[in-house]
This record gives structure tokens, C-alpha cells and sequence, in this order.
């Protein structure tokens, strides 16, 4: 019967500590798996790591997620997009829209050299492969 209430204290304190650390939902059984087998119920009846190779022991199941499993299986977990950086899912910013030079529009070619330069228009183009009109001023 203890061994039965220690397994439930066990699964209560990952699915509290895998419910906070905000992981993929399609993870929580591996993570849960992985931290099952670092934990056991100590003297005092707490929830802890216990003494294991790469464990650090006596650590609460929450501190071991943070700590040790988000180091360890980092894809378990959502890319950091806070504070407009870009997670690794996210692509690069395509850069200056110089379409209008290929499209032909003169009326957009005309804004877009207005708003960021001769220069800027020019190495635009010669990135995405588009040929630069002879009649703009800074042509080498």
C-alpha cells in the first residue's frame, strides 16, 4: 500500500512540474517516462531525485524539468519568440520588396527609391537577381 501511494505522489508531482514548465503536449509521456525513473519518495515523504548518474539528487520534480530535462531534450518545448526574437522555426525577414522592378511598375519603382535610397534599391535587386534600371543615378 506505501509503495502504491508513493507512485501517486510520484506521477502527481511530474504532471504538476510537466503542466508548469509549458511542454509540447505530444512529449509530456517521454518527458514523463524520463523523469519517473530519476524520482522516488524521500524519508520526509517529499517528491526528489534520487542519487543516479547525470541526476543531480534532491532536487524536486520541478527543478529537475527546469534544470536537467530542458537541457536535455530542449525540442521537447516551444522556440522562444518572446521579445521578437524569432524561434528556430521561424524564417529571416525577406528583405527590401523590390518587385516593383520586375513587374514594371514605375509608380512603385518611384516610392520604394523615395523611402530607402538609390543604394539600398540597388543591392536589393542584385540580391534577388533582378536587373537594375540604367536610368537610376548610383548604376555600377
Amino acid at each position: 500500500m506505501k509503495s502504491e501511494r508513493n507512485a501517486e505522489r510520484i506521477d502527481a508531482a511530474i504532471a504538476l512540474a510537466l503542466g508548469k514548465s509549458g511542454i509540447i503536449a505530444q512529449n509530456a509521456d517521454d518527458a514523463a517516462a524520463i523523469i519517473k525513473a530519476a524520482l522516488e519518495v524521500n524519508k520526509d515523504g517529499r517528491v526528489v531525485t534520487k542519487t543516479a548518474p547525470n541526476v543531480v539528487p534532491g532536487q524536486s520534480a520541478e527543478q529537475f524539468v527546469m534544470g536537467q530535462l530542458k537541457t536535455m531534450r530542449t525540442h521537447y518545448w516551444p522556440g522562444n519568440i518572446s521579445g521578437s526574437a524569432r524561434g528556430g522555426s521561424n524564417s529571416a525577414p525577406p528583405g527590401l520588396d523590390v518587385s516593383a522592378f520586375k513587374r514594371g511598375n514605375v509608380t512603385q519603382m518611384m516610392a520604394t527609391l523615395a523611402a530607402h535610397g538609390e543604394r539600398a534599391v540597388i543591392d536589393a535587386c542584385r540580391r534577388q537577381g533582378i536587373a537594375v534600371p540604367s536610368w537610376i543615378g548610383g548604376r555600377r
